[in-house]
């Protein structure tokens, strides 16, 4: 997407900082002041945004200006004023990067994911640490068979220093219908140590495709959620933190419906200091004559705590997709998502609580109103206080 003068991010009690794009150039707005993070002649793509543990933000994105070979980084002081002239690269590869993801390290650095694609049309999954003095570990971290591709993945803080890494494992695109399909896992320490052996564990192995939904970080446990092909439904699984091991079986459904059900998205809903204990919301799409949100309560062994088949998010007239969640650290869930009961896609939110019960009316509350042009692709960030930051686009004449 290239910048638009009528391009416009709104935001409902607007953030320190908030990172516009992906676009030509990558930008930043801090006390309603655009910082412009890079400017180089090339694109800059993808950017990702994470605190410095310093009160400033630390912005990753891939640069083009060496074919997409590289991810660059730019620092941003609390006075969001940038600390580096030009961003300085912090992954230089010989292949093109096609994705990738950032979270923080707790010393203020960051461990860094990419998929990149090789010579021999493969894929592969790397994983690196960057410290806030700029030091690394002494070669980025690959991960499993060097016959298949690695694609997609997902990082995220454990509860020590290390993360978790969560990526989906497919067969060569040359014989993409002879071997089955996974989605795998790993737990790394701070010191690129493999926690769960050389080849991690898997979720999930068969032979239909299926959509990776969500990864979330629980005390002592890892949950990841996911779309099945084959049935349309979507399946849980969660991991132990000390082997990999699974607190179930197997991965199971969290709703007993029949309907089509799609982009599963995770929060935590109660954490009684015991994964045994524990339970997670998953909002999802779910398809019948129209597309309605529908949430679930259930626990890392597949014990609904809601009805079997969940509870509607709204039950308005029209489509509700392209949700977001958070919880508020009180066993509360919010939920937003783009709704067109009226015609027009506009933003509405709902508030769970940890029985299921709706705290806000019980068809939604819109989040902002008037104009007759579209919001679309809300985001939540908690505020501390019990509320929500909501950011959504808006269109108006084709333009974002």
């Amino acid at each position: 997407m290239k910048p638009n003068a009528n391009n416009r991010i709104f935001l409902l009690l607007v953030s320190t900082f908030l990172i516009i794009g992906p676009v030509t150039h990558t930008f930043a707005r801090q006390n309603n002041t655009l910082v412009t993070i890079e400017s180089a002649k090339a694109d800059q793509v993808q950017p990702a945004i994470i605190p410095d543990g310093d009160g400033g933000a630390l912005i990753f994105w891939i640069d083009g200006r060496d074919n997409n070979q590289s991810i660059r980084a730019q620092q941003l002081a609390p006075d969001g004023s940038p600390t580096f002239t030009g961003g300085v690269a912090v992954i230089e590869r010989s292949a093109v990067i096609v994705s990738f993801d950032v979270t923080p390290a707790k010393n203020g650095g960051a461990y860094i994911t990419w998929e990149e694609q090789t010579t021999n049309r493969l894929r592969d999954v790397f994983l690196q640490r960057i410290d806030a003095d700029g030091s690394t570990w002494p070669r980025p971290l690959t991960f499993g068979a060097a016959a298949r591709n690695q694609s997609a993945p997902r990082v995220i803080n454990d509860d020590s220093e290390g993360v978790y890494l969560v990526w989906e494992d497919r067969p060569p695109v040359t014989i993409p219908t002879l071997q089955n399909l996974a989605i795998a896992a790993q737990r790394i320490d701070e010191n690129g140590s493999l926690v769960w052996g050389d080849n991690g564990r898997e979720l999930v192995r068969q032979n239909s495709d299926f959509t990776m939904g969500d990864i979330l970080s629980v005390q002592d446990a890892l949950v990841v959620v996911w779309e099945n092909a084959r049935d349309q439904r979507v399946y849980l699984r969660a991991l132990k933190d000390t082997d990999g091991s699974s607190f179930s079986d197997a991965p199971f459904e969290v709703s007993n419906t029949s309907d089509k059900m799609t982009r599963p998205r995770l929060s935590l809903a109660e954490n009684k200091n015991d994964p045994e204990n524990t339970d997670v919301f998953v909002v999802w799409q779910q398809s019948g004559n129209a597309t309605d949100l529908h949430a679930q309560k259930i626990d890392l062994s597949g014990d609904k705590k809601w009805t079997s088949n969940g509870r509607t998010v709204n039950t308005a007239a029209g489509d509700q997709i392209n949700h977001d969640i958070i919880d508020d650290g009180k066993e509360n869930l919010f939920v937003v998502w783009q709704d067109n009961r009226s015609g027009t896609f506009k933003i509405y939110a709902q508030k769970l609580n940890s029985g299921g019960s709706k705290r806000f009316a019980n068809n939604g509350l819109a989040v902002a109103n008037g104009s007759d042009a579209s919001q679309v692709n809300p985001r939540l960030v908690a505020n501390g206080d019990g509320g929500i930051y909501c950011a959504w686009e808006y269109m108006r004449n084709g333009n974002k």
